[in-house]
């Protein structure tokens, strides 16, 4: 389960008039949320809820949201995200709000997204492979232990509402499962080679191959590799490589 960017004016329109005490804490106008709004509530979030002497506050709306839930006999997807996570990081994380504002992706296995630069996202739950531009710039905000640059994430954040969905990839015959990325810097392959065949493949830059399950037989020129279960191996480029075994490989590449 992961959530990923501002889920639409609708989604969080309901998720305001199913819970009370969040509409109190956010009030929109009449013609529901629009842009300004939504930077208005996460300036408020950080600037206000999310400080020293506001945390009584921040904690007692939560604790007030959760025993209304809690009352509920059908709860949304939402409002059970949001008892979830106050088991794990207690009643005192602005996160625990945010989520509230946030799409939420339940994924399947062998499903993915695309997260765009300055895109709020958070992972809940599950094992993944996360493939990025090299970047030491990842802000957070919440849900998290580590430092928080609130300033920072409130100014970079695309304050846009939409609907999100998973990708299933594109697969072939062979056992190849293609996740495109629409940006050239990287993208993601999912190898299992089908019915005991080999798979062979040459890529123009270094990838990173990491084994989530079982192990295959690598060779290139005249070496062989056993790739062993949860390892990862560098790739070189224009060396062609040819994989078979009873594995599920993912490699991480760029698209160049």
């Amino acid at each position: 389960m992961a959530c990923y960017g501002f889920a639409s004016a609708e989604t969080i329109a309901k998720n305001l008039s199913e819970n009370p005490i969040l509409a109190s804490l956010f009030p929109t106008s009449d013609s529901g949320p629009d842009e300004q709004y939504l930077k208005n509530t996460v300036r408020k979030m950080f600037y206000e809820l999310d400080t020293p002497e506001n945390k009584e506050k921040l904690t007692s709306s939560i604790k007030d949201i959760k025993a209304h839930i809690q009352t509920l006999a059908d709860k949304s997807a939402h409002q059970s995200l949001c008892l979830t996570l106050i088991e794990q990081y207690g009643e005192s994380d602005i996160g625990i709000l945010f989520t509230f504002f946030f799409n939420i992706l339940n994924l399947n296995k062998g499903q993915a997204f695309v997260i765009s630069p300055d895109e709020p996202h958070a992972y809940i739950s599950g094992d993944l492979v996360e493939a990025m531009v090299s970047s030491d710039n990842v802000v957070r905000g919440g849900l998290t232990p580590k430092f928080k640059d609130t300033q920072t994430l409130v100014e970079m954040l695309i304050y846009e509402f939409k609907e999100r969905s998973a990708s299933s990839g594109t697969s072939d015959t062979k056992g190849i499962t293609k996740y495109e990325t629409g940006y050239e810097e990287f993208m993601i392959e999912h190898i299992v080679p089908q019915n005991g065949e080999s798979i062979t493949q040459t890529y123009n830059s270094l990838a990173i191959a990491i084994v989530l399950e079982g192990e295959a037989n690598c060779s290139f020129g005249d070496e062989k590799v056993m790739m062993e279960n949860k390892t990862a191996y560098y790739i070189m480029p224009e060396i062609a490589i040819t994989i078979s075994g009873d594995a599920s490989i993912f490699i991480c590449r760029c698209d160049i």
